[in-house]
């Protein structure tokens, strides 16, 4: 991972962003399978990563969301909006430093070659179950919760089901579309 793949440097010179898949593969047994997107500062928008769905469907988001933040759109932490995919709520909280240094490493190395500096902000994207309760309810199915960890809660711990992510990241292949 201590180079920049040049797939990911087409996109972001194309579309003006890319987005990393990580894990969800057969080999991944039990890890949590999430994408992130690189290239989002460059339009002055806090880079996203959604945990807990397929890689083809968090890209489709991460397109939509992209397009929407190049018109000028721009997502408030803890307000639930119904525009990211239709007929489906999702909320955003800002990620913390130490699990965007953990889990999103290619935005780093991306943002390093373009202008010198590392430095990024990002957004996780959260949806709620089918009866509307977000990850945090209490209610909530514990399957859910486990499959978006709250990235914007200090990791140490209990480090609960960010440990999946993890695991991913570090064992998982690493697909760039």
């Amino acid at each position: 991972m201590g180079t920049i793949n040049q797939q990911m440097l087409h996109h972001l010179n194309q579309d003006g962003f890319s987005v990393v898949m990580v894990g969800g593969g057969a080999d991944d047994g039990d890890d949590a399978p999430f994408s992130y997107s690189v290239g989002f500062r460059t339009i002055g928008h806090p880079d996203i990563i959604i945990p807990g769905l397929p890689g083809a469907r968090a890209a489709d988001f991460i397109g939509q969301l992209h397009a929407s933040a190049k018109a000028g759109t721009r997502r408030t932490p803890g307000v639930a909006y119904d525009d990211v995919a239709s007929g489906y709520l999702a909320q955003f909280r800002s990620v913390l430093p130490q699990w965007r240094q953990e889990l999103m490493p290619l935005a780093s190395l991306a943002y390093r070659h373009i202008n010198g500096d590392p430095n990024f902000t990002a957004l996780q994207l959260f949806y709620p179950d089918r009866f509307g309760r977000w990850p945090w309810d209490p209610a909530v199915a514990p399957a859910l919760r486990q499959m978006q960890p709250r990235l914007d809660l200090d990791p140490q711990p209990p480090r609960y089901a960010g440990d999946r992510l993890l695991r991913a990241v570090r064992g998982a292949g690493i697909a760039v579309a």
